[in-house]
């Protein structure tokens, strides 16, 4: 069978929700038992596609991947992809060499990892008597802070401001949201204002939350205007 043209855009992870497009070309390989393999390893992000063409494979790659935090996100899977038969698995390690991740190829989706150490972190692809299509992608988890708004009653459009720990401030339209991006772990304070006259948040204008290591975090305020 001839190698499927990978020049076509493919999306990871459709059934999780992911928006994450791929445009992949024909890689070196490093496993001949594979009749087309890319793995591309860059600095908190490790993208690996694989084809057997209805071969069989058996083989283990390691590949040793620079990762910065302590948390990574992994989506597996493969939009329109040949289902894979036999055994396929992912490992990753720390360089302590903590098991931070224990993942079926087989099972599609978006997760995240067990915190770690930032380092160089371990990736172990094993195969036995595989068979189909495999498509991974590693990277530094993200960590934003989504404040949102339901609103009811006149409309207020001036909108309102959000203020992230005192100083980082962004407008917010009515019914919307705003988005702070990479913020750091631990715990933040968010706070809503510029509310027109007439205009009362359920319950209180300030939200102290702890955003996790491994994922983000969202505030949702209820807004009634009379």
């Amino acid at each position: 069978m001839p190698p499927r043209n990978w020049s076509r855009v493919f999306s990871v992870g459709r059934a999780a929700g992911l928006s994450l497009f791929l445009l992949a070309g024909c890689g070196e390989s490093t496993a001949s038992s594979f009749s087309n393999l890319s793995a591309n390893n860059n600095q908190d992000s490790f993208l690996f596609i694989a084809q057997t063409f209805g071969r069989a494979t058996t083989t283990t790659l390691h590949y040793v991947w620079p990762h910065s935090s302590a948390v990574a996100q992994v989506s597996t899977g493969l939009e329109n992809s040949v289902p894979i038969q036999g055994t396929a698995r992912l490992i990753m390690h720390d360089p302590t060499g903590k098991e931070v991740f224990n993942h079926d190829l087989k099972e599609n989706g978006v997760d995240t990892t067990a915190t770690g150490t930032p380092g160089d972190w371990t990736i172990d692809v094993s195969f036995a008597s595989a068979n189909g299509d495999i498509v991974f992608q590693a990277q530094k988890a993200t960590r934003n802070l989504t404040v949102t708004n339901v609103s009811t009653g006149p409309i207020d459009a001036d909108g309102y401001i959000v203020t992230l720990d005192g100083s980082n401030s962004q407008s917010m339209g009515v019914n919307a949201s705003v988005v702070y991006n990479q913020v750091t772990t631990g715990s933040h304070t968010v706070v809503i204002s510029g509310l027109a006259g007439g205009c009362t948040v359920s319950g209180s204008n300030t939200n102290t939350l702890t955003v996790p290591a491994a994922a983000g975090a969202t505030v949702s305020y209820s807004i009634t205007c009379t």
